[in-house]
């Protein structure tokens, strides 16, 4: 092997190093940002959950109060009824 093809070999060595080199810095760059994304979206998850659970507690909320309201109206239907059957015979 003469010296101008180790200085060919050489070169290209240290161009395929400095192509991996690049590679891995854009590897890491890509790394964080998708480590910074990661940690955002957990954050947000979290904020959702939490959402979702006090949507949760509204609706029971809610639903309890319509049952209260329905049982009212149900007695109301049944007076109702009493008032137009009139007195007992």
């Amino acid at each position: 092997m003469s010296l101008d093809e180790r200085l060919e070999a050489l070169t290209q060595t240290v161009e395929l190093m400095a192509a991996m080199q690049r590679d891995n810095e854009r590897f890491d760059r890509r790394h964080k940002q998708l480590a910074t994304q990661t940690s955002q979206h957990e954050h947000l998850f979290g904020q959702v959950a939490l959402r979702f659970h006090e949507v949760g507690d509204y609706i029971d909320s809610l639903a309890r109060i319509a049952g209260v309201h329905q049982e009212r109206l149900d007695a109301y239907d049944r007076r109702l009824s009493d008032l137009e059957q009139g007195p007992p015979a």
